[in-house]
């Protein structure tokens, strides 16, 4: 009885824990309550083997626990199981795992997107190139993408693929999972989906036979590796990471992510319905307020055509209807946005840098004098820096800057100037009297020349039709300066830069981090894009355009040019680029004015902490004193002004700093002497500590193996922070930040066209060859780097040639010998230096070989060219001498002649006579070869060419004639190498003797 009793509490007992634990379980499961990507941050997260998507995690969720499981399937069940909270998938899946799991739903959309492709073995290049080739016939008859809508609608009634290949060209053993419906599974015993029916496709039109091998996710890739399989195939996205170990098709498609979880865990205020704005992208079908006449009109109708589009007099009236609920959004400039969201703190920042563009004050066509004399006394304000001072002062102090007060008598004239009155900080009433950046600049200018002003206060949309029609004779209200007003009115030159921020109701947006908006790039995501080669475009353009065709450049000119020859259809340049891109080069313009904002850094080796260190404390202590803020805003603005360039005058121990050079206005050559903001920064922390500079130029793309190798203690370019970088050197902290903006050519854009009322100066041909005289040689004194740069190339050929033929008889002795020894070490020396490229064993010998010697670099590069060099005429040596007849050897040896004898003055004649011609063609490869030596900071010929082409940005003039000079240079070696193969030519000296 008392065991029975005993059982019975036991039983209670353990009910009660179960009821416990399941009140327990039903509380979780009511607390999880996901609205979006970023809620996941402390959540368990389930992720296939070999996916990208730990990646993703890692970056964006680093407090995300990660579950790996082999297979989707096994993915799902966790998630329904609750073993997991949520997970990815992809497009083209995500509606079958809705539909065969009904109690899953989406968490966020476009997540991110990505390229796929099938993936080939690096030693099978022809069958990559052969899969190529086939896609891009299916890209042009547009079956591509039908083959993949077929299996995407309908997997379950699409055709079962038919392998009609004969096997004539071989097997191919394709590895993939067998298990992603759409994209291959099994249906009716049978492989199916889209990648299989894709390759099953390409081998039946080449004959080869498939043999299909699944395996899981994870295990593709090294099957690939280890030579298991010739192809793998299953939505396989396009990384940088997995490029490294496999050679990736073209894209044949482009797949979204979604992040997903159980419907129950989803918060049911979060759907499509909802107005969780997370970027300006999200308003593409909702309602835009605008002011009317503003530059926020054109741009609302261009980035969102299916958007409704509100028009409002004024821009309070577009703050009442967000708050009213009538629009969803409006465009309003930075300079007004700390006020409005002061005074309106339901309403929130959407996005910011929406536009990013010049101010100006607008002048009646007829009125050019005015606007001459406006235009003078703008850049006396530039240059006294009292423009910016006057700017930041009304936008950061607006209630305690003092009133404006005119000055002027009136002897010069009455000025009608039209304004709005209303817009803070550039034109407001307040206490009664006009205020703001706009009337401040004016007030000023009317004193200076004495003159009367007269102010008209007009809704904004009604300035220019005021302007136009002589009612007033000025309009000074935070005007964006755009070629559509261009043509009814004169703008003075910029006085101010503005930023355009696109507000909402605070409770509407939701904060995530997303890609940047698809409504801004979408247009550039077949295009063809230009890149600088090592900058972060690159990166960006691969994760947000992987379907545009990407061009590489080493140089900022020759990206511009490509642009200029419809070569590329856009590419990126960043703020400082910008104002001197556009200034020297009209035709092209901003087309996205915002993709990503960027912290420029000094590059430090991580194992040198202490200058890593120093230098950031000097930064700090510039910041501080507001001299870093001059020295940044006065090389954004050196076009405009003459501006010095730094010295260094330290005396101490050496700082060796890497830079580029033809980077304005970060670097660049003023005057024969290194100027720009990197410099003026890297110069005074030499001054500051006494230490002496010692500057290396080169390629962008080599400035990391040169701090790594150890070549140069800093490297300063205008070069961005990002977590790729920061794992191979150390950066400061930062010292600029900039926006970047993708640009192009005017042309392209629908509007701009010419403009018939401007007569376009046509230039006789030696008016522009006088022009282009001056601007690429006179100006700067820029023909002594020409000088400097043709002597350089010249010491690199002689030099190198002398030690490569030297060399090159010794190698040629060596593979001549009956010695195996000497013979194997010069068959080995032959092949690796003939089978190396001259640039990688460049970099070889100044990065890796002699990168902890203190040896110049122009020694190194003709080390490196000699080496090259002796590879080649040590096998013309060798055929030329062994081309001499047996016979005549044996007969010197027969006259008494040792063997060095009769090589000497028998053999060697007649095979210096023969290898001449070929020997001539070789020297003048080299000759053309040392134009590469850039990438290890040697100013050679075509260097010199670059750093002035960075500053005139002419396209053509400095390439043609650094072509003129190494034609000079070959013509030159080859009429002294032609003087010497005539007098070798013993039929050449026996005319000559009977001649005489």
């Amino acid at each position: 009885m008392h065991q029975h009793s005993t059982k019975i509490k036991l039983d209670l007992f353990v009910l009660l824990i179960a009821i416990i634990l399941i009140s327990c379980s039903n509380k979780e499961d009511n607390g999880l309550q996901l609205r979006s990507v970023d809620d996941l941050q402390d959540k368990r997260i389930g992720v296939v083997v070999g996916f990208v998507y730990d990646k993703y995690v890692k970056d964006n969720l680093p407090g995300a626990k990660v579950l790996y499981l082999d297979q989707l399937p096994d993915i799902i069940k966790a998630l329904e199981d609750g073993k997991c909270d949520a997970t990815f998938a992809t497009s083209d899946m995500l509606p079958y795992i809705i539909k065969e799991h009904p109690t899953i739903g989406i968490l966020q959309e476009r997540l991110m997107s990505s390229g796929v492709g099938f993936g080939f073995n690096f030693n099978n290049p022809e069958l990559l190139l052969q899969f190529n080739e086939f896609l891009a016939e299916l890209r042009k008859k547009n079956e591509l993408e039908t083959i993949y809508e077929l299996w995407t609608t309908d997997p379950d009634n699409a055709p079962i693929p038919v392998l009609g290949g004969d096997g004539s060209s071989g097997t191919l053993r394709f590895g993939t999972t067998g298990i992603e419906r759409p994209i291959s599974f099994v249906r009716d015993g049978q492989p199916a989906g889209y990648d299989i029916d894709l390759f099953y496709r390409f081998a039946t039109k080449y004959n080869y036979k498939v043999k299909i091998q699944n395996t899981s996710f994870g295990g593709l890739i090294a099957a690939i590796e280890s030579g298991k399989v010739d192809v793998i195939g299953c939505n396989i996205f396009i990384t940088p990471e997995r490029e490294k170990h496999v050679a990736f098709s073209d894209p044949y498609a482009t797949i979204l992510v979604y992040a997903i979880a159980l419907k129950k865990n989803i918060a049911s205020s979060y759907s499509k319905d909802d107005k969780g704005f997370k970027s300006a992208a999200d308003l593409a079908d909702k309602r835009i307020g605008v002011l009317v006449g503003s530059v926020y009109e054109n741009y609302a109708i261009l980035h969102y055509p299916k958007a409704i589009v509100s028009y409002y007099d004024t821009r309070p009236d577009v703050l009442v209807a967000i708050e009213n609920g009538k629009c969803d959004g409006a465009m309003f400039p930075d300079d007004m946005v700390p006020t409005i969201l002061r005074e309106h703190p339901n309403i929130s920042i959407l996005e910011d840098n929406l536009i990013y563009d010049d101010l100006g004050f607008a002048f009646a066509k007829s009125n050019k004098k005015l606007l001459e004399q406006f235009n003078t006394f703008i850049r006396e304000l530039q240059s006294q820096d009292e423009l910016k001072n006057i700017y930041d002062g009304w936008r950061n102090n607006f209630n305690t800057m003092p009133d404006p007060v005119l000055k002027g008598d009136g002897s010069a004239g009455t000025i009608i100037l039209g304004t709005t009155g209303i817009d803070i900080p550039n034109s407001i009433v307040r206490n009664g009297v006009l205020v703001g950046y706009d009337i401040d600049i004016f007030y000023r200018f009317a004193s200076r020349y004495n003159y009367k002003v007269v102010v008209e206060k007009i809704n904004f949309g009604g300035l220019i039709a005021a302007l136009t029609s002589g009612k007033i004779d000025v309009i000074g209200s935070g005007m964006i300066i755009t070629p559509e007003r261009s043509k009814m009115v004169n703008f003075s030159e910029p006085y101010a830069k503005k930023r355009i921020a696109m507000l909402a109701l605070k409770k509407n947006i939701v904060r995530t981090k997303v890609a940047p908006s698809v409504m801004s790039i979408d247009y550039f995501k077949d295009k063809t894009m230009a890149v600088l080669s090592g900058s972060i475009y690159e990166k960006w353009t691969s994760e947000y355009l992987p379907n545009a065709k990407t061009l590489y450049f080493d140089e900022l000119q020759d990206v511009l040019i490509a642009l200029k020859n419809h070569k590329a259809d856009a590419t990126f340049v960043d703020e400082g680029d910008r104002a001197i891109i556009m200034g020297l080069h009209p035709e092209i313009v901003v087309y996205v004015p915002n993709i990503m904002e960027l912290k420029y850094g000094i590059g430090i080796n991580k194992n040198n902490n202490q200058l890593l260190e120093s230098i950031n404390e000097y930064i700090s202590d510039i910041k501080a004193n507001g001299e870093l803020e001059k020295i940044n805003d006065k090389w954004l603005n050196y076009i405009t002004k003459d501006v010095p360039a730094p010295k260094a005058t330290g005396k101490g121990d050496v700082l060796r700093i890497g830079v580029v050079g033809t980077m304005p206005p970060s670097g660049f050559i003023k005057n024969d002497s290194l100027a720009g903001y990197d410099i003026e920064i890297l110069y005074g922390y030499a001054n500051t500590h006494n230490l002496k500079v010692e500057v290396l130029k080169m390629n962008f793309a080599s400035l990391m193996p040169a701090l790594v190798s150890g070549r140069v203690d800093a490297i300063a370019a205008g070069i961005s922070i990002t977590p790729e970088r920061e794992k191979q050197i150390a950066f400061t902290i930062p010292y600029m930040t900039s926006i970047t903006s993708i640009v192009g050519l005017k042309e392209n854009i629908a509007g701009y066209g010419t403009n018939t009322d401007e007569e376009i100066e046509e230039k006789s041909f030696f008016v522009e060859l006088k022009e282009s005289v001056t601007n690429n040689l006179i100006a700067e004194n820029r023909y002594l780097l020409i000088v400097k740069g043709l002597k350089i190339t010249f010491i690199i050929s002689i030099l190198s040639t002398i030690l490569g033929t030297l060399l090159g008889a010794i190698v040629c002795y060596m593979k001549m010998s009956s010695n195996s020894v000497l013979k194997g070490i010069s068959n080995v020396y032959i092949t690796i230096l003939r089978g190396t490229p001259i640039l990688v064993l460049l970099m070889i010998m100044y990065y890796v070989i002699f990168a902890k010697v203190d040896l110049s670099a122009i020694i190194v590069a003709i080390i490196a060219f000699a080496m090259n060099f002796a590879a080649y005429v040590s096998e013309m040596f060798r055929t030329s001498i062994e081309s001499v007849n047996k016979g005549q050897t044996e007969a010197g040896i027969a006259m008494g002649f040792t063997k060095a004898k009769t090589f000497l003055y028998i053999v060697m004649p007649q095979a210096i006579r023969r290898v001449l011609p070929v020997y001539k063609g070789e020297f003048i490869s080299l000759v053309k070869s040392t134009s590469i030596v850039g990438y290890i900071a040697i100013e050679d010929l075509t260097k010199a060419s670059d750093i002035i082409r960075s500053r005139t940005f002419d396209a053509f003039f400095p390439l043609i004639l650094v072509a003129l000079f190494y034609f000079a240079l070959a013509y030159l070696f080859l009429f002294i190498l032609n003087r010497i193969e005539i007098n070798t030519d013993s039929k050449h000296k026996l005319m000559k003797r009977s001649k005489a």
